[in-house]
């Protein structure tokens, strides 16, 4: 198969996922309008790290990554829901640390590069998600070799990364438009949803262990 082919069909998965991953979005905007947009990009970067390591089990060992997810695969919402709710608390509570000053700054980077790989890898299910999309896509990953797997791996990164350079972008420049009113009600807004999906994520977890 075509490497531009390969590359573009990773480029597609990874830029599907990232456009459906509502929770990734809602803590990104949150980090850039608390520490401007490199904060957000550098979170989205986290995430798209965790993204190429997600993809590529996908393609090298999927068969290996579906038996382990499929015996433990509560015990892993488990641990995203709390971590849901971590952020939702975080992300409540900001206002405290003055967030929302609209003052894009380079510190906490590392923070923000925590955040991201932490909300990244807090879902392996996203293995079998990439083995989904590969599928669809026409890359087969059984019938393809070793060095074909390596364009689709960097599409998935571009794709991802990418996604994350647009958002962060397009809300840094509608930032200058909220007052801080709206933020705080953006923010609750943030950290309720956030909220509401860790319960959803427990509720499945827990009729799944009994």
């Amino acid at each position: 198969m075509n490497v531009l082919i390969l590359i573009i069909k990773g480029l597609s998965a990874g830029g599907l996922y990232a456009l459906s991953s509502a929770t990734s979005f809602l803590i990104i905007s949150n980090k850039i309008t608390q520490k401007g947009k490199l904060s957000g990009f550098i979170c989205g970067t986290g995430l798209c790290i965790a993204h190429i390591v997600w993809a590529s089990i996908a393609v090298f060992s999927l068969k290996f990554a579906y038996q382990h997810l499929n015996h433990n695969q509560h015990i892993y919402t488990f641990i995203a829901s709390l971590i849901m709710f971590l952020f939702a608390y975080k992300i409540y509570y900001g206002k405290k640390k003055k967030y929302f000053s609209f003052k894009p700054s380079s510190k906490g980077l590392l923070s923000s590069l925590s955040s991201g790989l932490l909300l990244g890898f807090s879902s392996p299910s996203k293995i079998l998600g990439y083995a989904v999309l590969f599928s669809v896509l026409g890359a087969n990953n059984e019938t393809m070799v070793y060095h074909q797997k390596i364009p689709l791996i960097a599409g998935v990164a571009i794709g991802n990364l990418f996604w994350w350079l647009l958002v962060t972008t397009f809300i840094s420049k509608k930032i200058n438009y909220l007052t801080p009113k709206r933020s705080r009600i953006l923010q609750k807004i943030s950290a309720f949803l956030l909220a509401f999906i860790g319960i959803l994520g427990l509720i499945h977890a827990f009729s799944g262990l009994r």
